[in-house]
């Protein structure tokens, strides 16, 4: 979408939820999380507080 709305001067992102939150923490799924660790840039899930704040930004004037 970024490359056909570029010439319009539209913006497009995309936020990829992979967030480290209580729902996680159920031993079948810890196991399988940690395996996509490797995959992250910062090889870790997310936080939700990182998240909010990157979509807040986005979000905002300042990202414009």
């Amino acid at each position: 979408m970024a490359l056909e709305f570029a010439s319009a001067h539209i913006r497009v992102n995309a936020v990829a939820l992979a967030v480290d939150n209580h729902l996680l923490k159920r031993n079948e799924v810890i196991e399988v999380l940690a395996s996509f660790n490797g995959f992250h840039p910062l090889l870790r899930n997310g936080k939700p507080e990182a998240i909010a704040n990157g979509n807040l930004y986005l979000a905002s004037d300042s990202a414009s």
